[in-house]
């Protein structure tokens, strides 16, 4: 009940991961009925550095440049 956040201002700065082998978790379905966003990879459930460095760093860069942090 409470693992969303139902705030809609979040609704377009909240991206899920999903590894496309991933064997124990296939939550994309509920998670787009919350959020706009989802991002695939080729791996599993718990990435690798080398994946996390290859799939992940590039995203939240451009996320960063879509929505630049407010100071």
């Amino acid at each position: 009940a409470i693992q969303f956040n139902s705030n809609p201002c979040n609704k377009d700065r909240i991206w899920g991961l999903f590894g496309e082998k991933d064997t124990l978790a296939h939550f994309e379905p509920l998670f787009l009925e919350h959020y706009n966003h989802s991002f695939h990879f080729p791996g599993g459930h718990t990435p690798t550095s080398e994946e996390v460095h290859t799939w992940y760093v590039p995203l939240a860069e451009r996320m960063l440049m879509e929505y630049p942090l407010n100071h």
